[in-house]
């Protein structure tokens, strides 16, 4: 009755005709290497496919297949397990588009200090490419001698992990590609994401408040002399 609901078929429409009608025509060499795989008794364990529905809609299915043996050990057909996680897509996909139009540089790292996700204003901020950052340690964003401390900070942040709001610790110091510092605040977001506890930064660049603050500072101070 899931698989029904699933893919819009009824029992009878579907009992007796080749799994083919549920992929679509470009992922047919896909489902080809499943196939081989169970054929060898191997288990496909937890992949994201698209599939087609009846009404000829697409829709993303969490998948695991597993062989299925006769008395003797020999593989004599598969056994699926298929979850619609369309929503859960369509919501990752919302989150990513709503970090990319961020007017500020947001980032998101793992409790190892991983990079999984930058947006545009981070590109240009550091002058990394987005494929450059990625899988990379958040530490290459620092000055080398904050990089021990760094990691310890990190540590006892996913400890506790909480939402710190932008200025409410120091400014910090961020190193662009071409090993320039400016200075930086920085926000955090513990996230739930994926199989790890995530963090998402939002990264603002403070140079120009920093230098008007000094100019406010020397006018002030003109003022009181004169």
């Amino acid at each position: 009755h899931g698989a029904e609901a699933l893919y819009g078929y009824t029992a009878a429409e579907v009992v007796g005709r080749s799994i083919d009608l549920l992929a679509p025509p470009e992922d047919r060499h896909e489902l080809e290497t499943f196939l081989a795989d169970i054929r060898r008794g191997e288990r496909v364990s937890r992949r994201e496919v698209t599939r087609v529905r009846k009404n000829g809609q697409r829709v993303f299915v969490d998948l695991t297949i597993s062989p299925v043996l006769d008395d003797h050990g020999h593989v004599i057909g598969a056994s699926a397990i298929a979850s619609n996680v369309s929503e859960c897509r369509r919501a990752d996909e919302l989150f990513r588009m709503a970090v990319e139009s961020s007017p500020v540089g947001m980032l998101m790292a793992d409790e190892r200090g991983i990079i999984s996700m930058v947006n545009s204003q981070i590109e240009s901020a550091f002058g990394f490419g987005r494929d450059e950052l990625l899988g990379q340690p958040v530490e290459m964003l620092l000055p080398a001698r904050f990089h021990a401390q760094h990691a310890e900070d990190r540590t006892r942040y996913f400890e506790n992990a909480r939402r710190r709001a932008m200025g409410a610790s120091r400014v910090l110091h961020a190193q662009r590609r071409d090993g320039s510092e400016f200075p930086v605040e920085i926000g955090l977001n513990p996230i739930a994401f994926g199989d790890r506890p995530h963090v998402l930064a939002a990264i603002v660049d403070v140079s120009e408040r920093q230098r008007t603050e000094a100019e406010m500072g020397r006018y002030r101070r003109e003022l009181e002399r004169a």
